[in-house]
């Protein structure tokens, strides 16, 4: 058996904290918010645009029962739970929540998140992308879109009109 030496010993210790670091700042490069929480609900890792998105509490559940409507949404708890007890993803989209005085338009995908050795569920993954722009930007276009038909409805009505009374006039003249 070949004998390790320190200096091998401190290069993967290290390399285990790099991977480790690394995964952290890709999580937190993502451009959407990115939550993970254990079985309990619990929140034990989340990205900065996360923390922006939403006011995060200690557990998932709470955090967004804060700046939602219960009667829309329903208990939180009881939708993350059957994430975590049936392995099945969560999917919402436009959800509308109100967090530090701001609505927001949110689309929510939450998945279970099992562990590598047994593939056992330890918990959620759950990705939160704020919409609010991008509706925001769709309204603004639907209207425009809008205007526009009206526009060359009026235009046609307008035409229409102007043939006869051109004739009209052209008689009169005559």
């Amino acid at each position: 058996m070949p004998k390790t030496s320190k200096t091998q010993t401190r290069r993967s210790g290290s390399g285990k904290s790099r991977s480790e670091a690394v995964r952290k700042a890709i999580i937190h490069a993502l451009p959407l918010g990115v939550v993970a929480f254990d079985a309990n609900l619990k929140i034990f890792e989340a990205n900065s645009l996360a923390r922006a998105i939403i006011k995060l509490r200690g557990s998932i559940d709470s955090s967004l029962a804060e700046g939602t409507e219960a009667s829309i949404w329903g208990d939180w708890k009881n939708r993350f739970s059957e994430v975590i007890n049936h392995g099945k993803t969560l999917t919402l989209n436009n959800i509308r929540c109100l967090f530090d005085g701001k609505n927001r338009l949110l689309n929510i995908v939450c998945t279970p998140l099992s562990d590598g050795a047994d593939n056992s569920i330890t918990g959620g993954v759950m990705v939160i992308e704020d919409v609010t722009e991008k509706a925001s930007i769709e309204n603004q276009l639907a209207n425009t879109e809008r205007l526009a038909a009206l526009g060359k409805l009026a235009g046609r009505v307008a035409h229409e009109l102007n043939n006869p009374m051109d004739g009209i006039l052209r008689y009169i003249n005559l």
